[in-house]
């Protein structure tokens, strides 16, 4: 009877366990579905071969680096702060569990036996307990900070660590545990930035696993200085986000990607609503390999200016030949500074400006609104009729500071305002600290240029 009494008990608890088990794996489940993150349900990257053979989670992103006979470390960027069970294979034969939480930023060192390329894959899951804004911001994995510079040799985002990145390959955002945006908000902020020597496109499902609403700074300097990088940017590359903008959601975020010869035209297609400070600034600047902007770019953002919100947004892209008339076309009301402050300075190859482009906006002039946006865009022939809407009010400090200057090509009139006024027409009373540099260099090509005043030229 006892033996048959341990029998009935021992089958009670094994019942119990798995119903607990079970239990776990459901909730657990729906915890990560909830947040849009679903860690082992993506599809492993091509280049990585399944681990899964092995009992262990699939591989889901890889990095290839290159390492020299002088140099054989690596240290892959897991940074401080994290929580980790990682499944790592370096490439070389050695396949480690990481369970450790990283101390300063060293990262996670690996020293190769021999120069060559290496494929690093990756599974399970790491990610960011805590985010401080020019500290420790970012998600668990990155090359990058908000600053410049380094920590010295034995960090990750040491210049010599971040140029030994030639490749990457799969789904980032299934290592990365639950997404919640209020306390991610630099999740992705630099985490290749200035990785010069990475290479090829850039993986259409790298940020596949993030669904929900953008957060602040959530883009930003993600690909900045990534000069290697060629192709078009892929279509789907965002297409989880849906929501309103944020603030600086995508500052500098393919700033210097000078192999980048395209921008697909659903690109932000789930980003809808009213603008947000700085959400697009410098966005696309210095990629000077860019020809075209898509029609329907920013189709999705209707409401009043907001601070910077387009400010050097193409800056330096100097072989882009055109502008969509309908670039800005959900734009309406009041000016707000800086809010199109250098968006195409230096696109020398620009030969005409949209007569629609600014058509939305009204009413008393901001600081800096129009400051240098076409300045050295030196292939503009002319400037269409009403360009700059329906202004009126007190001039602002910078507010059409340098905004032509440099543009060698233009001839006919000066700019006007949508009720046929000239700028200087609209604005008689104003100092060098308003309008200065405005003409500077082609006033005197325009019909009028007897009548525009000093402060102008």
């Amino acid at each position: 009877m006892g033996k048959g009494r341990e029998a009935g008990g021992g089958v009670i608890h094994k019942l119990l366990v798995s119903g607990i088990f079970l239990f776990l794996l459901i909730f657990t489940s729906m915890i990560f579905i909830g947040c849009g993150t679903v860690a082992n349900s993506v599809n492993s990257p091509s280049s990585a071969s399944s681990s899964a053979d092995n009992g262990l989670p699939p591989y889901v992103f890889s990095l290839t680096v290159r390492v020299t006979e002088d140099d054989l470390n690596f240290r892959l960027p897991i940074k401080n702060g994290t929580v980790n069970d990682l499944y790592i294979d370096w490439g070389d034969g050695v396949t480690k569990n990481y369970t450790d939480i990283p101390v300063g930023n060293a990262g996670i060192l690996k020293t190769y036996s021999q120069e060559g390329d290496y494929t690093i894959k990756l599974s399970g899951h790491t990610y960011r307990t805590n985010v401080v804004y020019n500290l420790n911001q970012g998600g668990a994995l990155g090359f990058g900070f908000h600053a410049e510079g380094t920590l010295g040799p034995n960090t990750f985002r040491d210049d010599i660590n971040k140029h030994k990145l030639i490749g990457i390959s799969g789904n980032l955002t299934a290592l990365l545990g639950c997404y919640v945006p209020e306390s991610n908000a630099y999740l992705f902020s630099s985490i290749f930035f200035n990785c010069i020597n990475l290479t090829g496109g850039i993986p259409e499902g790298l940020f596949g696993s993030i669904k929900g609403i953008p957060a602040e700074y959530m883009f930003e300097r993600t690909f900045m200085g990534c000069s290697g990088l060629t192709g078009s940017i892929p279509e789907g590359l965002f297409k989880g986000l849906s929501g309103v903008p944020a603030r600086q959601m995508f500052h500098q975020t393919f700033r210097g990607c000078s192999g980048l010869t395209s921008i697909p035209a659903r690109l932000f297609s789930g980003i809808r609503g009213e603008p947000a400070m700085q959400m697009f600034q410098n966005t696309f600047s210095h990629m000077s390999g860019l020809t075209s902007i898509p029609e329907g770019l920013f189709s999705g953002i209707e409401g009043a200016p907001t601070t910077s919100m387009f400010a050097a947004t193409f800056l330096n892209c100097s072989e882009l030949t055109s502008i969509p008339a309908d670039l800005f076309s959900g734009i309406s009301g009041n000016p707000a500074s800086a809010m199109f402050n250098s968006t195409f300075r230096g696109c020398s190859k620009l030969t005409s400006i949209p007569a629609e482009l600014f058509s939305g906006i009204e009413g008393a002039p901001a600081s800096g609104m129009f400051n240098t946006t076409f300045q050295d865009c030196s292939g503009l022939t002319s400037i269409p009729e009403g360009l700059f809407g329906n202004l009126s009010g007190a001039p602002q400090s910078l507010m059409f500071w340098n905004t032509f200057n440099g543009c060698s090509g233009l001839a006919g009139q000066s700019a006007t305002l949508a009720n046929g006024q000239t700028l200087y027409q609209a604005f008689p009373v104003v100092t060098n600290t308003h309008v200065g540099g405005c003409y500077g260099g082609v006033w005197e090509n325009f019909d009028d240029k007897e009548h525009i005043p000093v402060a102008w030229r």
